[in-house]
């Protein structure tokens, strides 16, 4: 049995694990334990490494099990699960997309509201093909971990067929 705390940030759900319990299996235990319907569920799992210096670092890996650079949200998570087992109020956290520092700046248990630092974001104007839409004119948003974002002319929008509201 393996110990994992479960995470809700924004829309998005992740499992902690202390890496030294992944023994190098991580992709394998992401794709077993993210499994919705047949597991715990999540979008992925934030392994979270000790060293013997005090430094933290995350390795993200999607419920696919694949790895990723980090998730923000997820390492929020990670900062926020600290300010509860440990007390800690400001933590640094090291990732495949750089360091991050995360400030508590409500610790309310259950609900805790992070800051974290993002870096200086990456904007490079593009123009994608979306199946059965055609050209859809954005930018590619990299803090770390490369985003598509579409410019939308008003709060209610639809992309092949499906409608986000603000």
């Amino acid at each position: 049995m393996i110990p994992f705390v479960k995470a809700h940030a924004c829309g998005n759900d992740f499992l902690i694990i202390e890496e030294q319990l992944a023994q190098r299996r991580h992709a394998e235990l992401a794709r077993k334990l993210c499994a919705r319907n047949i597991s715990v569920g999540a979008d992925g799992i934030e392994f979270l490494e000790r060293k013997a210096n005090g430094d933290l670092f995350l390795r993200l890996f999607n419920a696919d099990g694949s790895e990723a650079e980090l998730s923000g949200n997820g390492t929020r998570c990670v900062a926020a699960w600290l300010a509860r087992s440990e007390g800690r109020k400001d933590v640094e956290l090291g990732t495949h997309g750089g360091l991050r520092t995360c400030r508590v700046v409500v610790a309310a248990d259950p609900l805790y509201l992070i800051e974290s630092e993002m870096g200086v974001p990456r904007v490079m104007p593009r123009t994608i093909e979306l199946p059965g839409v055609g050209n859809v004119a954005g930018a590619m948003v990299n803090v770390g971990n490369p985003h598509f974002v579409l410019f939308v002319d008003s709060e209610d929008f639809s992309v092949h067929g499906h409608t986000w509201h603000q």
